[in-house]
């Protein structure tokens, strides 16, 4: 699943996330006054979405993927002719070999998008 920012109306993504957060640690203190909680709510929302947009826009941009390790079977395929080569760059080989080596396993490091 890719990371959602969501939007201003904290109705979807990280945003709502958050907002539903803020409004369930907030909102009852206020219960009582229903104008200065849909204010706030209007001002959590808004706060609630900053705070998703800053964290996945580091997230994507910062994110460092290191020790990314997969396995699994691998099959090398090569058919062709090889290239000349000297003294006689006429001189070529047929070439149609596959192998297989099991249970591979490949460490990557490096950085990446992150979705």
């Amino acid at each position: 699943m890719a990371m959602d920012v969501g939007t201003v109306a904290a109705v979807s993504g990280l945003t709502m996330e958050i907002y539903n957060r803020i409004d369930g640690y907030l909102s009852p203190p206020l219960a009582a006054e229903p104008d200065a909680l849909a204010d706030a709510r209007a001002a959590w929302r808004q706060l609630s979405h900053a705070i998703a947009d800053g964290v996945i826009t580091h997230l994507t941009e910062h994110l460092e993927v290191i020790g990314v390790q997969t396995g699994g079977d691998v099959v090398v395929t090569s058919a062709g002719t090889s290239a000349g080569a000297e003294p006689t760059s006429g001189h070529t080989h047929a070439l149609d070999i596959a192998d297989g080596d099991l249970s591979g396993v490949f460490d990557q490091v490096g950085s990446g998008r992150v979705r």
